[in-house]
């Protein structure tokens, strides 16, 4: 299947190129306790930009206390297979799976489970 029909079918990849300027993208994981007493929302992306300015990150944002954390990485840190969902930022790893956090503001394994995917049609 040629590439750019295979991404159109596959929302959940990497769609950009780190070549590119004025891009963003974001992968947003919203996890809730069974009891739904607990949310928060991990976001690793990329954003390119001025030179400067483009950096790789991992937002958390955490539904009960309202409270935000932005890590930014420099661009060289981030990794994206090409075929899967497969996002690597520093130490940090993203699949359908599970996630890997080496964070100041969080650490651990989050093994995932229930997923809601991307609607795929056009």
């Amino acid at each position: 299947m040629k590439r750019h029909f295979y991404k159109l079918y596959h929302p959940e990849i990497f769609q950009g190129d780190l070549r590119k300027k004025n891009y963003f993208e974001g992968w947003y994981y919203k996890i809730v306790t069974q009891d739904e007493s607990q949310a928060i929302a991990i976001i690793p992306g990329v954003s390119i930009g001025r030179e400067e300015d483009s950096h790789a990150f991992v937002q958390v944002l955490d539904g009960k206390t309202a409270q935000s954390f932005y890590h930014s990485f420099p661009i060289e840190q981030f990794q994206a297979d090409k075929s899967i969902l497969d996002i690597t930022i520093g130490e940090n790893r993203f699949n359908k799976e599970e996630i890997k956090l080496a964070l100041p503001s969080l650490t651990g394994i989050i093994k995932l489970n229930n997923l809601t995917p991307l609607s795929t049609s056009i």
